[in-house]
């Protein structure tokens, strides 16, 4: 739903017109990069403690970047 959004402000940005949702999408993105941050703490932290899943964990973490 976020691409759609981000898509239909750039649509908007290219016709030269103020973009509807740009304030939304803003929110959403700053929030995702909250998670990734905490998920790469987490990461950092299962790799430390010898967590039998932490090469997992960190493939998982470059694959949603």
């Amino acid at each position: 739903m976020l691409w759609v959004f981000f898509l239909q402000d750039v649509s908007k940005i290219n016709e030269g017109k103020q973009p509807l949702y740009q304030e939304d999408t803003n929110k959403r993105i700053l929030n995702s990069l909250e998670l990734l941050s905490g998920l790469d703490e987490d990461a950092v932290n299962a790799k430390r403690l010898q967590h039998p899943q932490a090469e997992m964990i960190e493939q998982d973490m470059k694959q949603l970047r």
